[in-house]
């Protein structure tokens, strides 16, 4: 019997949580603005019983190890492990502070600099604008209006951040009314700032994105995340997802030599608490 199953059949409560992904709003969120987030049908299950003691013990059954971790200890250093972001949550929730123990290894100091430049920018518009207090407060208007004294960088920065949020809005009603070929045209325009205006996009990310706009049936596609690697994220009609996910493969072996992981998803509910009869079918069916 696995350690899950043990947890469970010895009465401890069942959670399970899904994935999430960006569709569009990036590097929007710090900017205090829009971003769109999903939850999508990838999960994580959590077993959890009390102790009558101050240690917190986990396992994890992709990994087949334990770990454990005295919550009247200092706040642990990040080791680089899999037991790292559980134990920050830990701390979290013991009123500890801030989890530094995870940080994205997505060249920290790009993504630091975009910041800092978001930042300056908001200073520099402040200035002359009384009323604005983040990047969400600028208008394109007003940037077309008062750039004349921005660095070219700036104003690209601030180009991107704007048109961003403008196209959250945007995509919000295209969900609404189910238009895809609004929601393709406003992915593209995404991914178009992000490399250009931002950037933050990267060689890989870019190949990914261009043949995905030769295959049939993708409706848009966009880098998601951080940035400088990673992911993207491509809307694609359910009957050619295999097509999609063949030529992706073959293409872009073929221009970098890489081998991608192509992850077929579909939207989800949120996390939430599951019964004992729930986990014996998901188990089943895993």
């Amino acid at each position: 019997m696995s350690t899950f199953e043990s947890l469970r059949s010895g009465g401890a409560r069942i959670y399970r949580a899904p994935c999430r992904v960006n569709l569009i709003g990036e590097h929007t969120d710090y900017n205090d603005r829009f971003v769109m987030p999903a939850a999508i049908d990838l999960y994580t299950r959590v077993a959890i019983r009390p102790r009558d003691d101050r240690t917190l013990r986990i396992h994890s059954e992709n990994y087949s190890e334990s770990w454990e971790f005295d919550l009247d200890e200092p706040a642990p250093i990040a080791r680089g492990h899999w037991s790292d972001y559980v134990c920050g949550v830990a701390v979290i929730l013991e009123g500890a502070g801030h989890n530094t123990m995870v940080k994205r290894e997505l060249a920290a100091s790009e993504y630091n600099t975009r910041r800092v430049e978001c930042e300056a920018a908001v200073r520099y518009f402040a200035e002359r604008l009384p009323v604005v207090r983040a990047l969400r407060d600028v208008t394109l208007d007003d940037l077309a209006r008062l750039d004349g004294e921005l660095s070219d960088a700036l104003m690209r920065r601030c180009r991107h951040v704007i048109s961003e949020n403008a196209r959250v809005a945007e995509a919000a009603n295209a969900f609404e009314v189910g238009d895809l070929e609004v929601l393709g045209r406003l992915m593209a325009e995404s991914h178009r700032s992000l490399r250009d205006d931002y950037p933050v996009s990267c060689e890989e990310l870019d190949v990914m994105i261009e043949l995905a706009g030769q295959v049939e049936g993708v409706y848009g596609s966009r880098m998601t995340g951080g940035g400088f690697g990673g992911c993207t994220i491509n809307l694609v009609n359910a009957d050619r997802d295999a097509q999609f996910e063949e030529s992706i493969t073959r293409g872009y072996q073929q221009a970098t030599g890489i081998s991608p992981q192509i992850i077929v998803c579909s939207a989800a509910g949120g996390a939430r608490r599951i019964s004992t009869a729930q986990t014996k079918r998901l188990t089943l069916e895993e």
